[in-house]
């Protein structure tokens, strides 16, 4: 009985988060979501336009041509040297860019390296202080110390450049990681190969230009890939050695970014469901021992913290105002995005957390009474906030390059960026449009090879091939409920690659079943 429940539900996830993509491909075809962007004006605010639908179809055409091209002449070509060219292009764009885009970055980016160089010089009150940043958003302090950790190995202050180059090797090694994925997942050569194209093209199109965001993102994401990897590996082999690494490997991605808490609670939810079909104590206790190491990896660094500087972290934003914010009327911004709300409550409250839960209780149930009550709105309003999520084909790589404010507030830098023409062609010019018809194509392509690549394994009972569509389920659901931005669900947009390579795959070979 619990054998076909788990079967059925397997099954379900499979089938949901493979119409996930078949929409997003779809959509692609008829709508892009653009940011209104100036590069000295970078604002959130999206509008919809209404794509040339036979124009994106010539263009997916160009591009599946180009991956069809490769398929027929991969036999002929050493996977070794896909590899390092993937890995090698990735680097040489990654630190070129980074190093001649000299990025400056502003608000919580720059924020928090201001956090670390206080809490380094020991001035850390001007940050702890009531109302001060890491007073306000606690969750941060895994980054803050990442960053504290690299200025100190380093002897560097206030070093952008250093953590942007940083993220350029990361970038890389979550391209080799996720080619191990791909191999875990799949044994044919040609699904192996595509997959390190793919992962070549997203680092060429995405990361190059994300690497320069100075967030828990990009080191986040190597430590959660690398989880999945072992999860992939423990499920194959049942090696216990597999869960020590994927116990920390979480715990240090959940310290980076807090978001990297649902691939933990995919892979729990994955290891669960094998436990139920292969009893064993040892399997039990190995998931318990993965939750206490995370809890203890975070509550003792907290702890230490908490001592060093007699300063609480039970403090910031509640979760509820989280909440609320995510489905809070939308204003100038789309639907679900950020909003000042939070930072008003929290000022209310006199930056106390439980007062400031208190006062968004009877906010939150009154917007949840009006949705209820007008399910057209709410229909309308979910809608805009997925497409503003997932149908800007750049993901907001490109907005996260723009210097915005920076260049009025530092005149060196401002004519920096001016002497060099290309920086504003690539981020809001001609060559962004160039990029942004590219990256729809692909968007299209994509999606709809990996919403194939699922549908073709959702009677798989093997659940290695559960791992990556409860992840992306869980990122999808998360974002619908919680604050969102197009940049927030870049990571589960990533770890389908295999799954589109797959599909590709599944494609060229039914054409060339055809040909014959």
């Amino acid at each position: 009985m619990l054998n076909n429940l788990q079967k059925k539900l397997s099954e379900i996830i499979k089938y949901a988060v493979a119409i996930i993509c078949f929409i997003i491909g779809i959509l692609a075809f008829i709508i892009t979501v653009s940011f209104k962007i100036k590069l000295n004006d970078v604002t959130e605010i999206c509008f919809t336009k209404i794509d040339n639908i036979l124009f994106n179809l010539i263009n997916v055409c160009i591009c599946f041509s180009a991956l069809y091209g490769f398929y027929k002449i991969s036999d002929k070509i050493n996977r070794k040297i896909i590899f390092a060219i993937s890995i090698i292009i990735s680097l040489i764009l990654g630190f070129a860019w980074v190093n001649y885009m000299k990025f400056m970055p502003a608000n919580d980016q720059l924020l928090m390296v201001y956090s670390a160089d206080n809490l380094l010089n020991k001035t850390g009150d001007l940050v702890l202080r009531p109302g001060e940043y890491l007073n306000r958003y606690p969750h941060q302090l895994g980054y803050i110390i990442y960053v504290m950790v690299i200025y100190k190995i380093f002897n560097l202050r206030s070093n952008m450049l250093i953590l942007q180059n940083l993220n350029v090797i990361y970038s890389a090694i979550n391209g080799i990681v996720l080619y191990f994925i791909c191999k875990e997942l799949f044994k044919e050569e040609k699904v192996q190969k595509m997959s390190l194209l793919l992962i070549a093209l997203f680092s060429v199109l995405f990361w190059t230009f994300f690497d320069v965001h100075i967030y828990g993102n990009v080191p986040g994401l190597m430590f959660a890939l690398i989880a999945v990897l072992f999860t992939i590996k423990f499920l194959n082999k049942r090696k216990m050695y597999n869960l020590v690494i994927i116990s920390i490997s979480l715990g240090i991605a959940y310290l980076l970014k807090s978001n990297y808490q649902i691939f933990m609670l995919g892979i729990i939810f994955v290891l669960v469901f094998d436990i139920m079909k292969n009893s064993n104590i040892k399997y039990i206790l190995g998931i318990i021992g993965i939750m206490l190491v995370v809890f203890i990896m975070k509550t003792s660094i907290y702890s230490i913290f908490e001592h060093n500087t007699n300063y609480s972290l039970n403090t910031g934003v509640p979760m509820i105002s989280y909440i609320y914010m995510g489905i809070a009327p939308g204003g100038v911004y789309p639907p679900g995005w950020y909003t000042g709300d939070v930072e008003v409550i929290y000022n209310e409250s006199g930056f106390d957390k439980e007062e400031s839960a208190e006062i968004t209780k009877p906010l939150l149930l009154d917007r949840l009474s009006y949705l209820v009550q007008h399910p057209i709105y709410t229909l309308k309003y979910f809608g805009e906030k997925l497409e503003t999520t997932w149908l800007n084909p750049t993901f907001q790589v490109l907005w996260c390059s723009t210097p915005g404010k920076q260049l009025d507030q530092d005149e060196e830098y401002k004519e920096y960026v001016e002497e060099r023409p290309f920086i504003e062609s690539i981020l809001c010019g001609t060559g962004f449009n160039v990029v942004e018809r590219i990256l729809d194509a692909f968007q299209i392509l994509f999606f709809v090879s990996a919403g194939i690549g699922i549908y073709k394994f959702r009677k798989e009972e093997d659940l290695k091939f559960l791992l990556i569509p409860i992840i992306v389920i869980g990122g999808f659901v998360f974002h619908l409920i919680w604050e969102t931005k197009a940049i927030y669900v870049i990571q589960y947009y990533y770890i389908l690659i295999p799954f589109m390579a797959f599909g590709i795959c599944e494609i060229c070979n039914y054409i060339e079943e055809k040909k014959r």
